[in-house]
């Protein structure tokens, strides 16, 4: 109960951290619909809808792709998160912090 009240708690300030720090020097991109407030899956399947819908009034072709992949997180290598944080400018402490909570975490069922 501790840990995970200590998780919590760290989450919460790596979470102001990033929004409040990295993301002013590394905005996110304008479409991304991920981790930006008043943004959701549901705002993005809107302006997906939105667009589709202009293009048949305008009677234009459109192909849609969509992709839902079970365990991103889970399986994406931790190498990988390591240097996405880097790229997004976060200091060598909070990576290291990131990079051993992945590797020491594990999953428990009863």
């Amino acid at each position: 109960c501790l840990t995970s009240f200590l998780l919590k708690t760290m989450e919460k300030a790596v979470d102001n951290y990033i929004r409040m720090t990295v993301l002013e020097r590394v905005p996110l991109h304008p479409q991304q619909h991920a981790y930006r407030a008043g943004r959701s899956t549901e705002t993005a399947l809107h302006e997906l809808t939105s667009i589709l819908r202009k293009t048949l009034e305008e009677k234009e072709t459109a192909v849609c792709a969509f992709l839902d992949i079970a365990g991103a997180f889970d399986n994406t290598s931790h190498e990988a998160i390591r240097v996405a944080l880097e790229e997004r400018g976060l200091d060598g402490t909070t990576i290291r912090w990131a990079c051993n909570l992945l590797s020491t975490r594990s999953v428990e069922t009863e």
